[in-house]
């Protein structure tokens, strides 16, 4: 478990080299979204969608790549035309936040199915 948190620090170091806010790009514990309220997952998926938005612009508009684009020539080697390690970063960042996002997704449709029981129950 410990080497999962050194892991992510030093992944949050390197996100940091790409002079991308910590607070604004943050990594999401799913572990911790079924203890948090209806209206906390809620704030949390507005906030994931924008950070993908965000790093989806990031790849398309400075990197001018897709998560698909390949980052290697045809004869393997890195391509010179693109930071292959900026962009190895922002996809592994997007991957975790998808993941992230799903996981919310599942825990955000129980939340409100109990949300709408509650609401018929007091009518």
């Amino acid at each position: 478990m410990a080497d999962s948190k050194s892991n992510d620090a030093g992944f949050q170091g390197l996100m940091k080299s790409l002079n991308l806010d910590p607070q604004q790009y943050k990594l999401y514990n799913s572990s911790d979204f079924p203890q948090k309220s209806f209206q906390e997952l809620s704030q949390i998926k507005t906030n994931i969608e924008q950070q993908l938005n965000n790093l989806f612009d990031l790849l398309k508009h400075q990197h001018n790549v897709d998560m698909d684009s390949p980052l290697v020539t045809k004869d393997g080697f890195p391509r010179s035309d693109i930071d292959v390690v900026s962009v190895r970063l922002i996809r592994t960042h997007i991957i975790k936040l998808k993941n992230d996002y799903k996981s919310l997704l599942d825990i955000l449709e129980s939340k409100m199915e109990e949300e709408f029981a509650k609401l018929k129950k007091a009518d």
